[in-house]
């Protein structure tokens, strides 16, 4: 058991497998938040080529 400190003066205790459950979830969510941030950067890199190359047709027809 474990306590976390005083809530409405009073301590609140939790067992230590909701700290280890708690330490899962903020795993999984840095995880999750990882490959969000990556899946977006590849976006917008594959992005900017579609737009240069599009830019680079138009100035051939100009």
């Amino acid at each position: 058991m474990y306590s976390r400190g005083k809530q409405n003066g009073q301590f609140e205790y939790f067992n230590t497998s909701d700290i280890d459950n708690y330490k899962r979830l903020q795993a999984i969510d840095i995880k999750d938040t990882v490959m969000l941030r990556a899946a977006l950067r590849e976006y917008y890199n594959s992005r900017e080529e579609i737009l240069k190359k599009q830019k680079k047709i138009e100035r051939k027809r100009n």
